[in-house]
């Protein structure tokens, strides 16, 4: 592991601490805090948002605080009953301002779109000043690449500001959202469970973007890297306007014919999975399979039941058929039926009761789609485990690991997983033949209904285009990256 005094080769750490917010919660502090904001001077602020989503080009997800940093003071305003027309005249003084952020990918969509009426919004960023993309600098600076190395804002408080653990914000984040039983997809909802503790998280964001562009600019003095200024200003925040305007414009996609694809696709690999199943290499080894899930899911037990007698019965005579539950303790013997008190305990007829266990469970079904299932498979059972596993790279198995297997008179090495596994598709099922290219377009129309047909489906049900999140510098190659939102 490397030395972390030495984590950015270029960025220089500097120990720094936050400032404490000034907090507006609830609607009436909300809408003061916008009326004293509104009366500042024309500054450069870096600000952070919270959302209901991570669409922006939802019109239906919506901000729930904000968090403004400038040289002067730190605030964070809790928005959530404050109408649209209160905060109208935040969103103009903001749009006056140079604005300053971690990842203005991402928050400078927000506050500046306008329903289209067709589901969509349109952003209107022209007018906007960027004056530094926190996150933008980090990527840029930070050129090392090596596998330790990380670009967000936590890293940067923690690595680049060395604030001190009680302020960092990670841990409250965890707790907040354990104690409140909120998934982190979800952590809006902190907004109405938390106001108060959501809305200083939220600045604190801000003051950490605030603080970051500090310690970049001093870095680009330090080494002289002007340069950089100019790409900044003149290229990554334009791309990162320009994208923000083709999500939220979208890509229009055909939905009926992306339906019979679907359906397509689905009739395919059933038809495959049913000539799979019944194909002789594959057959006898899923009736075992089925066997086996049987008998470890559905255990026959046996259990005993007391029908207890009544005098009536007069169990005393039929002593085969009744047994006694004898009652040690004499407080107890005495609070008997008079009739059990001479015999010592109470008269029962055994029953046996018979359960199942998991008698609800779905009868057991051979997945071919299952990576654990065809690993069995293919290795416990074709290969009857005669294959050998080896490594390039010892002591880091997850790199360059190899599995050598012997069949029909010829050597294959295939490659395992990136995690380390035995692969269960692809190359390895080449080796089989028939089966296994039957097994081979099952896995790939797999793969495409589900990594690409159904998901641009759903993407694009709420207006008919996908609206693909792109992020500039996204990769340490500093490539964009993102996906369909």
């Amino acid at each position: 592991m490397q030395d972390e005094s030495h984590y950015y080769k270029f960025i220089i750490p500097k120990s720094m601490l936050p400032r404490k917010p000034r907090l507006a919660i609830g609607r009436n502090a909300a809408v003061k805090a916008i009326d004293w904001l509104v009366g500042q001077k024309t500054t450069t602020v870096h600000y952070d948002l919270e959302t209901t989503g991570l669409q922006y080009c939802d019109p239906n997800q919506l901000i729930t605080n904000i968090g403004l940093a400038t040289a002067d003071w730190l605030v964070g305003i809790d928005l959530t009953d404050v109408t649209f027309e209160e905060q109208k005249p935040l969103w103009d003084w903001l749009g006056q301002q140079k604005l300053g952020g971690f990842n203005l990918g991402f928050d400078l969509a927000w506050p500046w779109r306008t329903p289209t009426g067709d589901g969509r919004v349109n952003p209107n960023l022209g007018p906007l000043r960027v004056a530094s993309d926190t996150a933008l600098w980090f990527r840029a600076l930070g050129t090392e690449c090596h596998f330790l190395q990380k670009y967000n804002l936590e890293t940067g408080v923690e690595k680049i500001l060395l604030w001190p653990e009680e302020y960092q914000q990670k841990a409250w984040l965890k707790s907040a959202l354990e104690k409140h039983q909120v998934k982190k997809a979800d952590m809006w909802k902190l907004s109405l469970a938390e106001p108060t503790e959501y809305t200083a998280y939220c600045a604190l964001d801000a003051e950490a973007s605030l603080q970051l562009d500090l310690v970049f600019q001093e870095t680009i003095e330090h080494w002289g890297f002007q340069g950089l200024r100019k790409y900044h200003d003149e290229v990554l925040v334009p791309k990162v306007k320009r994208n923000i305007e083709a999500c939220c414009h979208g890509i229009p996609v055909d939905r009926e014919e992306l339906a019979r694809n679907i359906e397509w696709c689905q009739r395919r690999m059933l038809s495959l999975e049913a000539k799979a199943l019944e194909h002789p290499d594959l057959k006898p080894y899923q009736e075992e399979y089925i066997q086996r899930k049987l008998e470890s899911n559905h255990v026959l037990k046996y259990n005993m039941k007391k029908k207890w007698a009544k005098a009536s019965d007069k169990p005393w005579l039929e002593p085969a058929k009744y047994r006694i539950a004898y009652v040690e303790d004499e407080e107890k013997r005495n609070k008997l039926p008079k009739w059990c008190r001479e015999f010592g305990g109470k008269f029962y007829e055994p029953e046996t009761q018979f359960t199942i266990s998991k008698k609800s469970t779905e009868w057991p079904r051979f997945n071919v789609g299952s990576p654990g299932d065809m690993k069995w498979l293919i290795f416990d059972r074709w290969l009857n485990n005669d294959y050998k596993i080896w490594y390039r790279k010892p002591a880091n198995p997850k790199a360059g690991g190899l599995v050598t297997i012997i069949r029909n008179g010829r050597t294959y090495e295939i490659a395992l997983t990136k995690a380390g596994d035995l692969p269960s598709g692809g190359e390895v099922l080449q080796i089989f033949g028939e089966i296994g290219t039957i097994l081979n377009e099952y896995k790939s129309l797999k793969k495409l209904l589900g990594d690409f047909l159904e998901k641009f489906y759903a993407a694009s049900e709420r207006t008919g285009y996908v609206h693909a999140q792109a992020k500039v510098l996204g990769t340490v190659s500093g490539r964009m990256s993102g996906g369909a939102g």
